[in-house]
C-alpha cells in the first residue's frame, strides 16, 4: 500500500483547513493523519492519506496550490509503505 503525505503552508483562515480537506471528501476518503498548527497568521498542515494512487495525489496537490489561501504545497509519496 502507498501513502501519500501533503505538507502545506497556507493563510490563516477559518475555512482553509476545510477546504483542504474536502479535497478528500469528494473521492470518499478519510485521511488517515491531519496535523495543524497556526502561527502568526499562516498555518502549517500535515495530511497524511493511506491507498492513494500517484495520479490521485498528484491531483489533489494540484487543486490545493489552485486556492488562494495556499502559499505552497509538498506532496512526498512512500509507495512502499506496508500499514506499519
Amino acid at each position: 500500500m502507498s501513502l501519500a503525505c501533503f505538507n502545506i503552508q497556507a493563510r490563516s483562515d477559518p475555512q482553509t483547513l476545510l477546504r483542504l480537506l474536502n479535497f478528500f471528501g469528494q473521492l470518499g476518503l478519510v485521511p488517515t493523519h491531519v496535523r495543524s498548527e497556526e502561527t502568526g497568521g499562516f498555518m502549517s498542515i500535515c495530511i497524511e492519506q493511506r491507498d492513494l494512487h500517484g495520479d490521485q495525489a498528484s491531483i489533489i496537490s494540484e487543486k490545493m496550490r489552485s486556492s488562494f489561501l495556499v502559499l505552497s504545497v509538498n506532496l512526498c509519496l512512500d509507495e512502499n509503505d506496508l500499514g506499519n
